[in-house]
C-alpha cells in the first residue's frame, strides 16, 4: 500500500487542506455552476466525481495535486487551488477554482500564491504553468497578479488555450 502524505498549507486567512469525502458536496456545487464555465463545465455529479477522484489520484501519481481552500474566519469551502501532471497536459500545472461567495477579496490570489511557493520551494518543481482558456479574463488577470508571463512558445493543451509561465527564480527571489 502506498502511504501519502499532503501537507497543509497556510496563510493568515486560509488553510489548503487535503480534500476529504465530506468537501464533494461543495465540489460538486462548484463545479455545477457556471463558474465551471472554463473549466469545460458545468458539470453533472458523476462528472464532478470523476473529476474529483481524477485530482486526488494526482498526489499517489504524481507526488501533487489538489488542496481544498478553507476561508478560515468563515470556515467554510472557499475551492480548490492545484498542481496537476494530467497526461494531457504538456507541463505541470497550477489552477485554482473559487466559489462565487469567495471571488473578489483575493481568495484566489492568496490560496495560488502560497501553492506556487510550496511547488517550488517544498515539491521542487522548476516551472509552473497555468492553461487559461481564452476569454478568461479573469484567469490571465490572476496569472500576471501570480508572476507568471505569456508563454506563446509553449505546447498548449488545446488551441483555444493560452499558456502562462511561473519561474522559480523569479517568484522566490
Amino acid at each position: 500500500m502506498t502511504t501519502v502524505t499532503i501537507p497543509t498549507l497556510e496563510t493568515p486567512r486560509l488553510v489548503l487542506r487535503a480534500p476529504q469525502a465530506g468537501d464533494f458536496a461543495d465540489y460538486a456545487a462548484l463545479l455545477a455552476s457556471g463558474r465551471a464555465a472554463f473549466l469545460r463545465g458545468p458539470f453533472d455529479r458523476t462528472a464532478a466525481w470523476t473529476d474529483y477522484c481524477v485530482n486526488i489520484a494526482e498526489w499517489v501519481l504524481h507526488g501533487v495535486g489538489p488542496f481544498v481552500v478553507i476561508e478560515r474566519a468563515a470556515r467554510r469551502f472557499a475551492g480548490l487551488v492545484g498542481v496537476s501532471r494530467h497526461p494531457a497536459c504538456p507541463e505541470p500545472e497550477m489552477g485554482w477554482i473559487v466559489t462565487g461567495a469567495s471571488e473578489g477579496r483575493s481568495v484566489a490570489f492568496e490560496a495560488a500564491s502560497r501553492l506556487r511557493d510550496w511547488a517550488f520551494a517544498d515539491a521542487g518543481l522548476p516551472t509552473l504553468v497555468s492553461y487559461i482558456v481564452r476569454g478568461n479574463i479573469r484567469g490571465e488577470r490572476l496569472a500576471l497578479r501570480l508572476g507568471a508571463t505569456l508563454d506563446t512558445n509553449a505546447q498548449a493543451p488545446s488551441p483555444d488555450t493560452r499558456v502562462y509561465r511561473y519561474c522559480a527564480e523569479r517568484t522566490l527571489a
